[in-house]
């Protein structure tokens, strides 16, 4: 076995066919790198609302969910990435923070909102327990790292804990291995939440308080779902309510302009003109 200029000899044979296809591969990449803007990308043009956070984001497409709402509400306006990672606390997300928002994407975004505590403040015994004060640590570094990312940040709290249901939950799901014992509970959030106001304080950021707003309803359980911690579709559309109060003037949808004229005011005799005079370079 030989090598020769990078072609590999077996037997006296050349491997000509390996070599031909990286050879080939090497040449479409450097070709289409080439003639790829990047700051002509269908994505990287258009204005993103980025929202990150744990199972609650991850979770807010399901019926009324939160995220698909604010999708639509932006529908012609910008794209909403959604960044939902389940089981997640501050801990691991600060972990993550580089290669979602790398430095240089700074200023790329147009609103990032951050949805983590509902793991950070389960009891001690469990792995993703982190304990309020690096919590709120944590949270200062996330946002402070965000606000490098975006022209608004907006921080929302952890909900309250249905903890009857929580605990049918863990019956139903672990039988005899359940402990009879809450994983979370309203109290036990509370410093976490507290823990949020002051983040968003000292950053000067809007923060989103669900634990407190909930609580203001009358049977506010029913926005919790049967495992008692994820949201209902009520509670969906609550999250959803509650947010859009807290988004800044300068970004509601009816200042922000539309990507491209609507059809119904369309000037049908020079369309193309017409299009052309609006446009989504550096739209915010």
């Amino acid at each position: 076995r030989q090598e020769y200029m990078g072609v590999v000899m077996v037997g006296g044979k050349q491997m000509w066919v390996v070599a031909a296809v990286a050879f080939g591969a090497y040449f479409l990449l450097r070709q289409t790198r080439k003639h790829v803007n990047p700051n002509n990308h269908l994505f990287s043009r258009r204005r993103s609302i980025v929202i990150l956070g744990d199972s609650l984001t991850q979770r807010s497409y399901e019926d009324k969910g939160w995220g698909a709402a604010l999708t639509n509400l932006y529908n012609r306006q910008a794209d909403v990435i959604l960044r939902g990672f389940g089981g997640y606390n501050t801990r691991w997300a600060k972990i993550l923070l580089p290669r979602l928002f790398p430095e240089e994407d700074a200023g790329r975004h147009l609103l990032i909102t951050c949805f983590f505590g509902a793991n950070d403040a389960a009891i001690p015994s469990l792995p993703v327990h982190v304990p309020v004060l690096e919590y709120e640590t944590n949270l200062r570094d996330i946002v402070q790292h965000l606000k490098k990312m975006s022209r608004f940040v907006i921080i929302i709290t952890p909900p309250p804990v249905n903890e009857p249901a929580r605990l049918q939950f863990q019956i139903t799901t672990y039988h005899d291995n359940a402990t009879g014992v809450s994983d979370r509970s309203t109290e036990q959030v509370k410093p976490y939440v507290d823990a949020c106001r002051r983040v968003g304080e000292v950053q000067q950021v809007p923060v989103v308080d669900l634990w407190t707003e909930m609580q203001k309803e009358d049977n506010w359980q029913r926005f919790l779902d049967s495992d008692g911690l994820h949201f209902s579709p009520e509670g969906q559309a609550f999250v959803f309510q509650t947010l859009r109060l807290k988004i800044p003037a300068e970004m509601t949808p009816d200042v922000l302009p539309t990507d491209f004229p609507y059809g119904r005011v369309m000037d049908a005799s020079r369309p193309a003109e017409h299009i052309h005079q609006h446009t989504i370079d550096n739209p915010m």
